[in-house]
């Protein structure tokens, strides 16, 4: 109710600024917004990509093994940008199964657990987090980040900081908000190696996928 609307509003200010720039940069690159979202990112791509992975969960209730998705060629694709399925070809119904309920169970507790606290500090880190949660149980139906790496490391840090705010029994085991802590360096730094990453792959004369044998 009431109390959701700050997080709502901030929400939505980033959202806004995150469709802007990424728009800006799509311009910046001279790339239209189809272009941007065509082959494997179109949803036509990713219905082929889920069949395959139905196929591959059909041949064993085992699955045909851990990144075994990719053993045959599938355009530019190594995984069906669906974790689920994913998890269904490699390892099996039951695997993939056991790993749904594992979500949405938890992400009941995250809700129920937000619900229940009302202490300000918990109040302000916890909406985030648990939208957070959300965001990336949704998300993993529909991208391959949770086998990229660096999206991987964005949603252990995001997961497990939401284990600390429902884990925290007192409103002073949270830390408050202006206070520079560890966790917070840790993060920093982090995002640092990122960016050198990136800025490093930004700097090569040309993409490594140009020269895959599959394309």
């Amino acid at each position: 109710g009431r109390q959701a609307r700050p997080y709502v509003g901030r929400a939505a200010v980033t959202i806004g600024m995150g469709g802007v720039l990424g728009l800006l940069t799509l311009k910046w690159f001279g790339v239209s917004v189809m272009e941007a979202v065509g082959n494997t990112a179109s949803a036509n791509a990713r219905l082929l990509l889920w069949r395959y992975a139905l196929d591959d969960a059909a041949q064993s209730w085992l699955g045909v093994g851990p990144m075994h998705f990719s053993r045959v060629p599938r355009g530019d694709a190594a995984h069906p940008h669906n974790f689920y399925l994913q998890t269904a070809a490699e390892l099996g119904w039951p695997a993939a199964l056991a790993l749904l309920a594992a979500v949405l169970y938890g992400l009941w507790c995250l809700l129920r657990r937000l619900r229940a606290r009302r202490e300000q500090e918990a109040q302000a880190w916890g909406p985030g987090l648990v939208a957070a949660c959300i965001a990336i149980a949704v998300d993993a139906g529909l991208s391959g980040n949770l086998v990229m790496p660096l999206p991987q490391v964005w949603v252990a840090i995001a997961v497990g900081l939401a284990c600390a705010w429902y884990k925290a029994d007192t409103p002073s085991e949270v830390p408050a908000r202006r206070r520079v802590s560890v966790g917070h360096l840790a993060v920093a730094a982090i995002m640092a190696v990122h960016l050198g990453v990136a800025w490093m792959e930004y700097r090569q004369p040309s993409p490594h996928l140009s020269a895959s044998r599959w394309i």
